[in-house]
C-alpha cells in the first residue's frame, strides 16, 4: 500500500494535538508586528498575536515561508517512507504560499508531491487537512484522496460574524466613507469565504447578540440541506463564548452538527479583526 504524507501551512490553524497524531507537517508563515518578525504559531502564539493586534494602528504583514521549509518538510516525510505527499495550502487569492509550494514540488523528485490550492483558509484549510488525514489513516488510496479533495474544495464555505469594520477598513476592503457610516450605525457584517474569496454576505445594524447570532445561523442554514450529510467546524479568535452560543443555536436546527472548535490564527484575524466567530462546512451527496 502506498504510504501518504501530508503537509499544510500555519494558516490551517490546526492544534498541535491533531498535527502530532497524524504526522502532519506544518510550514509557518512569517508575521510582522511593529517591525518585528515572528514565525506564525511557532515564535508567537495566537494569544500573543491577539494582544498585540488590539494595540496596532496599522495591520500586521505576513510573508511567505522560506523555500527551504517546504523542502525540509517533504524530505522528512520521504525519510518516513512516504511515496505520495499532499501539500495543501491557503487560497492563492489570499497568499502566494501555494505557488511557492508548487515551485518547490516541481524540483523535488524523491516523492510524488501533489500541491493543492484549498481555495479557503484558517478553519476551512484545517478542516480539509484533518479530514484528509483521517482518510489516509483509514487506508485511502491517492485516487480516493484526490476525489475527496476535488469535492470538498468545491463545496466548502465559511461564514464569519465580525465584531466591527475596523480591520476591513485598515486593509482597504471597505472605503473610509462606508467605514464611518458603518461605525456610527454599529454595523456588524457577516462575511463568507468561498472559492478563495472573502466577501461581505450581509450587514446588520445594532448589537443585540441574540439577533446577530440568529442572522448568522440563518445564513449557514440557507446553504445546508438537512437531508444530506454535513461536515462542519467552528472557528473563533478571542470570543469562545459567543462561538459556543452560535453553535448551540445551530444545533437546535441541525442536531447532527457536532463540530470541533478551531482558534483563528494570525492571517485571517488580521483581515477580519478580533471578536469574530463562525463556521465552515460542506455536504456530500451520500
Amino acid at each position: 500500500m502506498t504510504k501518504i504524507g501530508i503537509v499544510t501551512d500555519s494558516t490551517a490553524d490546526l492544534p498541535t494535538a491533531v498535527t502530532s497524531r497524524y504526522g502532519i507537517q506544518v510550514i509557518p508563515l512569517t508575521v510582522e508586528l511593529n517591525g518585528d518578525q515572528y514565525l506564525d504559531r511557532v515564535t508567537i502564539s495566537n494569544a500573543e498575536f491577539y494582544d498585540q493586534l488590539s494595540h496596532l494602528a496599522e495591520l500586521p504583514r505576513t510573508s511567505l515561508p522560506k523555500p527551504e521549509l517546504f523542502t525540509e518538510a517533504y524530505q522528512r516525510l520521504v525519510d518516513d517512507g512516504c511515496e505520495v505527499i499532499y501539500s495543501l495550502h491557503i487560497s492563492a487569492e489570499l497568499s502566494g504560499t501555494v505557488n511557492a509550494a508548487r515551485l518547490i514540488a516541481q524540483s523535488f523528485k524523491a516523492a510524488d508531491v501533489r500541491v493543492w490550492d484549498s481555495r479557503t483558509a484558517t478553519i476551512g484549510l484545517g478542516f480539509l487537512t484533518q479530514l484528509l488525514a483521517e482518510r489516509v489513516e483509514a487506508g485511502a488510496t491517492p485516487e480516493a484522496c484526490d476525489a475527496f479533495l476535488e469535492e470538498a474544495i468545491q463545496k466548502l464555505k465559511i461564514y464569519f460574524l465580525l465584531d466591527s469594520l475596523d480591520n476591513l477598513e485598515k486593509g482597504g476592503r471597505i472605503g473610509k466613507a462606508g467605514y464611518l457610516v458603518g461605525s456610527i450605525l454599529n454595523i456588524k457584517p457577516i462575511l463568507i469565504l468561498s472559492d478563495g474569496v472573502i466577501s461581505v454576505h450581509k450587514k446588520m445594524r445594532g448589537s443585540n447578540k441574540d439577533r446577530v447570532i440568529k442572522e448568522l445561523t440563518d445564513a449557514v442554514m440557507a446553504d445546508i440541506d438537512p437531508s444530506k450529510p454535513v461536515y462542519i467546524v467552528a472557528g473563533y479568535n478571542n470570543d469562545l463564548q459567543s462561538a459556543e452560543q452560535f453553535i448551540h443555536a445551530l444545533q437546535k436546527r441541525l442536531p447532527a452538527a457536532d463540530p470541533d472548535y478551531l482558534e483563528l490564527g494570525a492571517v485571517v484575524t488580521t483581515h477580519i479583526g478580533l471578536g469574530a466567530y463562525g463556521a465552515g462546512f460542506f455536504q456530500t451527496e451520500r
